[in-house]
C-alpha cells in the first residue's frame, strides 16, 4: 500500500475518506462520543474541560496552599475521580496501544506530534487540549503506515488476522476482534458493518482484499474512539452529581493507570461478563504484578519530574562538550530506573528516593559522577560513596541539568522545582516589569549566592525569591550538568539553606542534608499523592477530592510510603469508579 496508491485510491474511493478520514472533523475533540450505532463524535470547540488548565513553566503543579490543594470549604459534594472526559492518548499510550491491539512485538517508526503538558502533566494536556491539524495529519500517516507494515507482510498478516482477507467472513471476524481491542469495547453492529464495507469497497476498487482490509484498519486507528479514552460514565441513580463508569470504561481506566496501554483480553473478557467492578482488587494485583507495571511507573516518574524536557535541553558546547544526546538519555534512564526500583522493591519506601546512595549509571554517567565505571556498555547498579555529597534524586544529573541555565546553574529554577513539583506549592510569576537577569560575576559577587542577594534586594523580587533561592542554593555544589564542585569563580560555595522560611527545623547544609529534610517532610508525600491523582484522572482536583486525597495520604503513610500500595489503594477506592456530572 504505497503512498501513491493510497493517494489515487482516495480520489477513486470518496466513501473511504468519509470513514477513514473522519478524524479531521474533530480536531478540537472535547465533546461527547455518541453511544449509539453512529459512533460519531460531537462537540468540536471546547479546548479546556479541566479546572485551571494552565501551562507550567517548570513542569510543576501550579496548585496553591501549603498542601497544594484546590481549597474550598463547606459541603464538597460526593467524591469522584475527575470529571467526565475524552482523554487523548499520549504518544507512549498510543504506541503501546497500537502494539497491543495487533499483539505484535514491534511497530514501524511513527511520527506523532509531541505531547503538551498542562500543570506539569501530559495527562492533563491530553484531557484539555484540542487536536491540532498537524496532529490529525500525523495520525492519518501513522495509521496507514501501521496498516501497510502489518498487512503488507504476507507471513505477518496471516498470524495477525488468522484468515485470508479474500475469504468470506474474514474481514468481519478480524475487524470485530480488532475493534474490541482498539475501541476498548465491542463495536456496535453499525460500526462493524461500516468498517467491513470499507474493506469490501477497497478490495473492489483496488483489486486486492488485503489492500481493502488495510483501509478499514487505518480507519479504526484514526477513529476518535481509538485515539481518545472515553471516561464519561452513566448517571448514577443515587446521586445526580456523579456518573458511574461502565465496565469497559473502568477496565480502560485501570489498564492505562497501571500499564499505559489498552486493556488486555482478560480485562475485556471480565468487562463483557460485568465483573471488573466486583473484582477490581484482584485485577489491580494482577496488573501490578506484571513487568509492564514497571514501565508505567517509570513513565509516571518521568511526568512527575518533568524529564521529557531533557530531549530538547541544550548547554553551551564550549563549556559542556560532554553534554551529548547519549548523556541526556543516560540521565533520564538513571532517574526512572532508580525511582521504579524503589517503588517495586520489597517494602520500598518512597522517601528513600531522596536519601539513597544506590543508583544506576553507565560509562558516561560514571565519568560525570567520578565513580568507577562498571564492565560492559549498559547500566549497572552502584552505591555512591557514603561520605560523598551526592545522594537521592537531588543528586541526579537529570534534574540538576533540567533546572539550570544553558551556561550556568540556577538556584531559582532548582528551588522552584522543589517548591512546585515536590511540595505542590505555587510560586507567583514575576511582575512583567521586573528584570530577572542576575548581575554578572564580579569581585564582590563571585558566587550565585552573592548575585542573588543583590537581585533579591529589589522589593519586587524578594518575596518570591525567598520561596525558591534558599532551597536552590543548597544544590550549588552541582554545576549546570550536575558535576560536583566546591568552588565558583575561585570562591568557596556556601550550600546552606532552609526549606521553609518559617520552620527552623528545615535548615540544611548541602545537598545531602536537603534530601534528608525533604524525605522527612510529610508535604512531599502528600504532593506525590496529589500528582498521582492528577496523572490518573487527567484533571486537577476539585474540593470534593480533598477527602479522597487525605485518605490516600494516610494509607500511603501507613504502608511505609510504598508506591505500589498507594496505586492499589487509589484504584480500589470507590471514587476511582465514578466521575463528576457533565457540565
Amino acid at each position: 500500500m504505497t503512498e501513491s496508491v493510497r493517494s489515487n485510491s482516495r480520489r477513486a474511493l470518496p466513501a473511504l475518506v468519509v470513514c477513514c478520514g473522519a478524524l479531521g472533523a474533530v480536531t478540537a475533540c472535547q465533546g461527547t462520543i455518541d453511544s449509539g450505532a453512529s459512533g460519531s463524535m460531537s462537540g468540536a470547540t471546547t479546548t479546556s474541560s479541566g479546572a485551571g488548565a494552565t501551562t507550567s513553566g517548570t513542569g510543576g503543579g501550579a496548585a496553591t496552599g501549603a498542601g497544594g490543594g484546590a481549597g474550598g470549604g463547606g459541603d464538597t459534594g460526593p467524591a469522584y475521580f475527575g470529571r467526565p472526559a475524552l482523554r487523548r492518548l499520549s504518544t507512549v499510550e498510543y504506541e503501546n496501544s497500537v502494539q497491543d491491539v495487533f499483539q505484535v512485538e514491534s511497530l514501524p517508526a511513527l511520527e506523532l506530534e509531541a505531547d503538551t503538558r498542562l500543570n506539569g502533566l501530559t495527562a492533563i494536556g491530553g484531557t484539555n487540549l484540542a487536536l491540532s491539524p498537524r496532529a490529525t495529519e500525523l495520525y492519518e500517516q501513522a495509521a496507514y503506515r501501521v496498516a501497510e507494515a502489518l498487512l503488507g507482510d504476507e507471513a505477518l498478516r496471516q498470524s495477525i488476522t488468522g484468515c485470508d482477507a479474500a475469504q468470506a467472513g474474514c474481514a468481519e471476524q478480524f475487524l470485530g476482534r480488532l475493534g474490541l481491542r482498539a475501541f476498548r469495547r465491542p463495536l456496535t453492529a453499525a460500526e462493524l458493518a461500516r468498517f467491513v464495507g470499507v474493506a469490501a469497497q477497497g478490495a473492489t476498487g483496488l483489486g486486492d482484499a488485503w489492500e481493502g482490509l488495510g483501509y478499514a484498519v487505518a480507519g479504526i486507528l484514526q477513529s476518535p474512539h481509538f485515539l481518545y479514552r472515553v471516561e464519561l460514565g452513566t448517571p448514577s441513580p443515587e446521586d445526580a452529581r456523579v456518573r458511574t463508569l461502565d465496565e469497559y470504561e473502568l477496565a480502560s481506566r485501570l489498564s492505562y493507570a497501571l500499564w499505559s496501554t489498552t486493556p488486555d483480553d482478560t480485562l475485556l473478557d471480565a468487562a463483557s461478563l460485568g465483573t471488573v467492578n466486583a473484582s477490581l482488587a484482584s485485577h489491580v494485583d494482577r496488573l501490578l504484578g506484571a513487568p509492564r507495571a514497571v514501565g508505567a511507573v517509570e513513565g509516571f516518574y518521568g511526568e512527575y519530574l518533568g524529564l521529557s524536557g531533557l530531549a530538547t535541553l541544550g548547554k553551551l558546547t564550549e563549556l559542556f562538550p560532554e553534554f551529548t544526546d547519549a548523556l541526556k538519555q543516560a540521565m533520564r534512564e538513571e532517574t526512572v530506573r532508580a525511582a521504579a526500583d524503589w517503588s517495586f522493591a520489597s517494602n520500598g519506601d518512597f522517601r528513600e528516593l531522596f536519601t539513597s546512595r544506590a543508583t544506576y549509571v553507565n560509562a558516561e554517567l560514571a565519568a560525570l559522577y567520578g565513580v568507577p565505571a562498571q564492565p560492559g556498555e549498559g547500566f549497572s547498579r552502584v552505591e555512591l560513596p557514603a561520605d560523598g555529597e551526592r545522594a537521592g534524586l537531588l543528586g541526579h544529573a537529570s534534574l540538576l541539568s533540567l533546572y539550570a541555565h544553558e551556561s550556568s546553574t540556577s538556584a531559582t529554577l532548582r528551588g522552584k522545582f522543589v517548591r512546585e513539583v515536590l511540595l505542590c506549592q505555587g510560586v507567583p510569576a514575576p511582575p512583567p516589569t521586573v528584570i530577572t537577569t542576575l548581575p554578572e560575576p564580579g569581585p564582590d559577587a563571585r558566587t550565585a549566592r552573592d548575585r542573588l542577594a543583590v537581585h533579591s534586594a529589589d522589593p519586587a523580587c524578594g518575596s518570591c525569591h525567598a520561596l525558591m533561592d534558599p532551597i536552590g542554593l543548597g544544590l550549588e555544589n552541582f554545576d549546570a550538568i550536575g558535576r560536583y564542585r566546591t568552588m565558583e569563580n575561585d570562591a568557596p560555595i556556601d550550600a546552606s539553606g532552609q526549606l521553609h522560611p518559617d520552620d527552623p527545623a528545615s535548615v540544611f547544609d548541602g545537598p545531602v542534608e536537603l534530601g534528608t529534610v525533604l524525605s522527612q517532610d510529610p508535604r512531599v508525600s502528600a504532593c506525590l499523592v496529589r500528582t498521582l491523582y492528577r496523572h490518573a484522572s487527567g484533571t486537577l482536583e476539585q474540593p470534593n477530592a480533598e477527602p479522597v486525597l487525605a485518605e490516600l495520604a494516610t494509607s500511603f503513610t501507613a504502608s511505609g510510603h510504598q508506591l505500589r500500595e498507594l496505586l492499589h489503594a487509589m484504584i480500589v477506592h470507590p471514587a476511582f469508579r465514578v466521575v463528576g456530572a457533565l457540565d
